[in-house]
């Protein structure tokens, strides 16, 4: 017999799913967050926010995803086994790769051609420690 998950709203902007065992956090609302330089660091607030925007327009790009510490500070109950997305979206006309960090394990695919998507999960591991799996769109 499985349990069904179970979702808890502490009142933080933030609703948890418990399946069997770590959390899936999601933000109430998708906060959108448009980039136009051609290299970047997003923030671990704007990867919280589940959805960036990326105009790559000048040649190809480098995005240097935030440091594990930045992550747990932005989500500060975050236990290991807890899980959260973004959608990385280059919407610009050069490939962009994404990199690796303080604390950041990368599996997947790294490099977002033109035109396409990618699904980052972040999994929390351990203190300052995450593993980001990337899945790119079709």
């Amino acid at each position: 017999m499985t349990n069904a998950p179970k979702v808890y709203d502490k009142g933080d902007g933030w609703a948890r799913v418990y399946p069997d065992g770590g959390a899936i956090v999601l933000p109430a609302a998708l906060t959108p967050v448009a980039l136009a330089t051609q290299n970047t660091t997003p923030t671990a607030a704007q990867l919280l926010g589940g959805l960036i925007d990326h105009a790559s327009t000048t040649g190809a790009g480098t995005v240097t995803l935030d440091t594990a510490a930045n992550l747990d500070a932005a989500y500060p109950n975050a236990q290991p086994g807890d899980v959260f997305t973004c959608v990385y979206a280059n919407t610009g006309s050069q490939t962009v790769t994404i990199t690796t960090n303080t604390g950041l394990t990368l599996k997947g695919t790294v490099a977002i051609p033109t035109a396409k998507n990618a699904l980052l999960t972040f999994r929390k591991t351990g203190v300052a420690a995450w593993t980001v799996y990337i899945t790119l769109s079709a």
